[in-house]
Parts: C-alpha cells; structure tokens; sequence
C-alpha cells in the first residue's frame, strides 16, 4: 500500500513546520508504520525522536525494548526509552495512561508536536467505550486528529486510516513487530469492545467502524462550540491552574461545568470520572471559604484556598532534601524536580539580591519552623509573611530559602533580607523557581 493512501500531503506539510516530531513508539503494529512512513520522507526523518515507556506490566518489556531500540537504529532516528512504575491495582489503564503522557510532556515544547499512532478502529472503540461510561458531549468526540496539548501539539497522523490498511501496509514492506499480550485480554474494557463486541456489531452493519468515526467527527464539532464559550467565559475567571470561584458561579450552572471540564481537560489532557467532577461542584465550589478541601483522581488533585480553585499535580510536591549547596551560583541548579534559575537584575527590587561573595556558602534549604526574616528593618516570621502573601498551604513547604552563611538571604519569588536586597541593582539577581512541569503559585 503506497504511503499517499494513508497520509496526504496537507498533513505532512503540517508536520514539516515543527523543529521535532515526538512519537510515541510502543513496537506495535501502529506505531511502527507511521515511525516507518514518516522516515520515508527526508524533510520529516530528522526530526523524528521516537519514545518508548516500559510500563513494567510486562515481563516481556525489557525485550520489546531492544526491538523498538534496533528498529530504530536501522531507520537511523532518534531513540529514548523512559521507565515508568505503576503501583495500582485498579484502574490500571488510565493511570498507565497520565504516567505516558507525563513522559511525553518531558520532550515536547511549542517548536514540536507530539505523534500517536491511534486510527479509526481505535476511534471507533473510543466513542463505545465513552458512550458504556456516560460521557458528554467531549468524551463522545473521542480522539481529534490534531488538538493544542500542554505547550504543544498532539496528532494522530492516521485516525482516518483502517487498522487493515496499516497491516496491508507492515507486509507490502515486510515490517516486524511486537505483539503485547495484554491487548487479548477481555478483562480491559477497550480488548472487551474490540474482541467481542465491535465484531457482533461488523455482522449486523459491517461500516460500522466508519459510522462511528463519522459520528464522533460530528460530536467534535459542537464540542469546538462549547470550547470556544470556554474560553470567552474563562477570560477574566481562569489564571492558569486557578480559578476565581466567585466569578465562575456567576455564570450558569450549565456554563459553569463546561468552563470547569474545558479547565480540567485542557491542563491534564484527559478527563477524570464523572464521580470525580461531580464532587468538585459539590464539595469544592460550594465549599466555605475557610475550608480546605480537595479531590483527587490519579496524581491530580483539585484543591480550594480561599476564593480560589487549584488543580495540583501531586508528583510536583514529592519531598525534597533537608539542604541543597548551591555550589556554582549564579548558574542554574535542579534539585529534584525543583528547577532554581537566575537572571540579572538591573535596578532596586524587593527580589533583587547581591552577589554573594565567594567565601559564603550558599544553601537552598526549606521551612521548618521559627524561620525569620529581615524585611524593612524589622525580623518578620516567615509563617505569617506566607499567610498575608497568600500562598496556598501545600505550597508552603515547598518554596525554596536561599540561606547564604547560614542566614536566610531570601525567601525566592517572595522577598529579599535587607542585609542581602540590592541597594542600586549592580552585580546583582533575581531567582526564578518552577517546578518540573509546572511552576510556583506566588
């Protein structure tokens, strides 16, 4: 089967404007024909970075590995393989799903667009498997071929291609690939969809597979409709990973829900429960200003300070080291996942800070407690300094101190002690922190 039967060549020229293509490359059937097809085209097989994640569900992981690893060696395209580790028990699909796409997000940036290798038959148990759950609107649209995703863009080369045509495909070019074991097994409710219902349903209307994906295309376009109001309603109430709670329960009750699924899809790039979201209007929104309280759904949680709404990627707050020596200030340090940068400051700020001098020890450390602060001539409690700055209390913790011989010098993206505050900005520095994947609330 030729290659312009499966792409055409709008979309490759779309492709050919991005600096990297990110494909996520499981070995299977999908993924290694459009891996295969793009690298046909020399404009497009440089760019190619192909990703693996051994899921560790698998003893067979390992191995297919090595296959995808040689695979691309052959093709002469860029290969990485990510481990990750599942602990649940249940709901194994989903949470295998974030953690892929949480791998994914690693390589993207908006000068690359990430590749799946999804196709109509997927779209087709896609939009059964939404329908069995109770979805809306946006779970009925199922997967879109091409759709803004964290700070990039993610396309689904071939989600108007047939799975028999990708097979038909593999053979005329005599391709080899991994067969994952857990694809047959009917437990997983999408192998269930595909192995004995989609086949009932061939029997009574064998374009059934087509029918649906046109049925989703429709379900696509009234969900663009509802996105558009999203975003005209979340102008002036959504901050990023925040929103205003009093003025979102201004709108409509049926205005607010679409702005809230719009918020939640758009930050994590998958839905949770219909269970989930419900509790969030029921406990969260409604919740008392004094209260704190909080949803969670896979690492995510969806919390309430004051009068707002956060929604937290909980691998951002894992536990950091008691003390970090920042051995070559000013140049950037990582501590785990916490990125610390600087930048020269060019004029008196209250985040403005001097160049230590050589001989003192810098020291990225985090509160405890009785930590205090010389601000404006006075030593101020760095506890109640994060209660009047409004910093959201699982974040409190979290927030690097810039301890230079000892004295806490800054508390960074918040103040600098008068002792180390820059009096006319020469020979001196602004810290920045972001969490990996994220950034600071201040």
């Amino acid at each position: 089967m030729s290659e312009a039967s499966l792409l055409d060549n709008a979309l490759l020229d779309s492709l050919a404007q991005y600096d990297s293509l990110i494909l996520g490359f499981s070995g299977g059937l999908d993924s290694t024909a459009l891996l295969h097809l793009l690298a046909q085209y020399p404009a497009l097989k440089n760019k190619l970075h192909a990703i693996y994640v051994d899921h560790g569900l698998s003893a067979n992981s390992e191995q297919w590995g090595a296959h995808c690893q040689n695979f691309c060696k052959q093709l002469e395209i860029c290969f990485t393989s990510e481990a990750i580790k599942i602990t649940a028990q249940s709901n194994i699909e989903s949470i295998a799903r974030i953690k892929r796409y949480e791998i994914f997000k690693k390589y993207c940036d908006t000068s690359s667009c990430l590749l799946l290798a999804h196709h109509q038959d997927d779209q087709a148990e896609t939009l059964l498997l939404q329908l069995a759950r109770g979805t809306g609107i946006t779970g009925m649209g199922a997967m879109q071929e091409k759709q803004s995703w964290q700070n990039s863009i993610k396309i689904r080369p071939f989600l108007s291609v047939t799975k028999a045509q990708l097979l038909n495909y593999a053979r005329e070019h005599k391709l080899t690939w991994v067969d994952d074991e857990s694809n047959i097994d009917s437990r997983f409710s999408r192998n269930f969809l595909r192995h004995q219902i989609i086949p009932l349903l061939k029997q009574q209307w064998p374009g059934v597979v087509k029918t649906l994906a046109r049925a989703s295309k429709h379900c696509q376009h009234a969900n663009d409709c509802l996105e558009d109001l999203a975003i005209i309603d979340g102008l002036n109430i959504v901050n990023g990973n925040v929103i205003d709670i009093p003025k979102l329960v201004q709108l409509s009750i049926s205005r607010q829900r679409n702005l809230v699924y719009y918020w939640l899809y758009n930050q994590v790039g998958s839905m949770p429960s219909e269970a989930t979201c419900e509790r969030i209007f029921s406990e969260i929104i409604t919740a008392k200003q004094d209260a704190v309280p909080l949803v969670q759904w896979a690492n995510y949680t969806v919390r309430r300070y004051q009068k707002s709404l956060y929604l937290v990627d909980e691998l951002l707050l894992i536990d950091l080291p008691e003390v970090t020596i920042w051995h070559d200030f000013p140049n950037k340090v990582q501590i785990n996942n916490l990125v610390l940068s600087t930048r020269k400051s060019s004029a008196r700020s209250k985040l403005s800070i001097q160049h230590p001098k050589t001989c003192d020890k810098i020291e990225i450390k985090f509160r405890q407690k009785g930590e205090v602060i010389l601000i404006n001539g006075h030593s101020r409690r760095l506890k109640k300094l994060l209660q009047q700055w409004g910093v959201t209390p699982w974040l409190r913790d979290k927030i690097p101190l810039l301890y230079i011989g000892g004295e806490l010098a800054a508390v960074i993206g918040h103040v600098v002690s008068d002792k180390y505050c820059s009096l006319d900005g020469k020979n001196s520095y602004i810290i920045d922190y972001k969490f990996w994947g994220g950034t600071h609330e201040s």
